[in-house]
């Protein structure tokens, strides 16, 4: 799968988020929600460059005149071969994107290494699972999903979580959910 597809995925998840927070009655939500998605969002450090796949910038604003900004830095991969590499991009992204882009550091920034929902990818990951949790300690959060929104965070534990973007869910039931993920666990050998 196109590395496209499962970008597109993760805006669509946002988008329907925000949307449904928007829309909420519960306390304390936002009046409105405004979103900046930038794919490929060039950074540059002091020659330290890069491109993070897909950079989300989400304004809240609430009665009173109360403003908040949460960023999500994402890298997304549909194929890992190399650790090292990885981590390597995800660790760079970390360090440098704020100090080498035009964007300010607001108080919640969440990064993130999303990664095609397979069993080559989660068996690559449970394998490499004591240099993956170098990304957990620093705060970069990885997530296994697919181009039709389902996902599962995987923990440094090596656990993994299945939770589901908003369109999963409105079309498949929890047992589905769990047997996709159980295929791509080793044939589902393992609990979920």
């Amino acid at each position: 799968m196109k590395e496209d597809k499962l970008t597109n995925a993760i805006i669509e998840r946002h988008k329907s988020k925000a949307s449904k927070r928007e829309n909420s009655d519960e306390k304390n939500t936002p009046d409105s929600i405004s979103l900046e998605i930038r794919p490929e969002e060039h950074y540059n450090h002091y020659g330290t460059r890069g491109i993070v796949d897909l950079f989300i910038r989400e304004k809240q604003e609430y009665s009173g005149g109360r403003e908040g900004v949460t960023d999500y830095i994402i890298e997304v991969k549909s194929e890992l071969r190399n650790a090292n590499e990885v981590i390597r991009q995800a660790n760079k992204m970390h360090d440098y994107f704020y100090k080498g882009s035009d964007w300010a550091k607001p108080f919640r920034n969440y990064f993130s290494l999303y990664v095609e929902l397979n069993p080559s990818n989660y068996s690559h990951i449970k394998e490499n699972m004591h240099m993956y949790q170098s990304l957990s300690q620093k705060g970069i959060s990885i997530f296994f999903c697919d181009d039709e929104g389902l996902a599962a965070r995987v923990f440094p534990t090596g656990d993994v979580t299945i939770f589901d973007f908003e369109r999963w869910s409105e079309f498949h039931s929890k047992e589905e959910k769990i047997e996709k993920v159980r295929e791509c666990v080793k044939g589902g050998s393992e609990e979920i």
